[in-house]
């Protein structure tokens, strides 16, 4: 009796005890229940959604497609004018070594270089490189004299050129000393103090000065002169301007 009591008993207990894992198991298969029914959930959108990319693929591909010619050509267009931008600066730097060859004198640079510059403004006109083309231009025909036209490139440089600009300056400084050279001092005057800025203003001082010396103008010459010693004393043009005045 002992015995089947003690069988019984644990038959009892063991009966019990799988009751209770029987009882904590099923809040487990509760929370498997609802796993499960996200699973499903997001299979089923999974689905739809890939179900539409396919319905739609033409439209996907198509935008792609798009997209990649975009980024394609805006590199392209980048690399297009950088590519250009080069090809003149390249051809400018071979007019410029002329222009500047010390080795040649002014007929052969004349001869050398013009017609580059001629040909290099038919292809690029309206360039940055083609204010500087003109620059050189105007240069050659100052030194065979040829005075109208030297001048007439140097305006069309002024009519591009940012104001105030040490390149602009610079033009005015040259196209003034070609009307000097003509005997057009006031038309030389009108271009310096137009070219006037807090750029430079004591080289177009200076210039102005000699240009009312050229036209005997001693008072109006003296009185630049003072007032670039005076104002810009640390210039470059000061030792220039006391040497003037000396002169006086």
């Amino acid at each position: 009796t002992n015995n089947h009591y003690s069988i019984k008993g644990f038959d009892l207990a063991k009966a019990h005890k799988k009751d209770n894992i029987v009882k904590k198991e099923l809040p487990e298969q509760k929370d498997n229940t609802e796993e499960l029914e996200k699973t499903d959930a997001l299979d089923d959108f999974l689905f739809q959604a890939t179900n539409y990319v396919y319905k739609k693929r033409k439209l996907f591909i198509t935008l792609a497609v798009a997209i990649a010619l975009i980024v394609v050509s805006g590199y392209g267009i980048s690399w297009y004018i950088e590519y250009q931008e080069n090809i003149r600066t390249e051809k400018l730097y071979r007019i410029e070594a002329i222009v500047q060859n010390n080795g040649i004198n002014n007929d052969e640079k004349f001869e050398q270089a013009l017609p580059m510059i001629n040909v290099f403004l038919d292809d690029y006109a309206g360039s940055k490189q083609a204010e500087i083309a003109l620059f050189y231009r105007s240069s050659l025909n100052y030194h065979q004299k040829q005075y109208d036209k030297a001048g007439s490139d140097l305006r069309e440089v002024l009519t591009v050129l940012e104001k105030p600009s040490d390149f602009h300056v610079i033009a005015s400084v040259y196209l003034s000393n070609i009307l000097r050279d003509q005997g057009k001092v006031d038309e030389a005057v009108t271009v310096l103090n137009a070219a006037k800025s807090d750029i430079m203003t004591d080289l177009i001082m200076l210039e102005l000065a000699e240009t009312y010396i050229s036209s005997d103008q001693k008072d109006a010459a003296k009185q630049t002169l003072n007032a670039i010693v005076m104002d810009y004393p640390n210039s470059l043009y000061a030792n220039r301007a006391k040497q003037l005045l000396a002169g006086l």
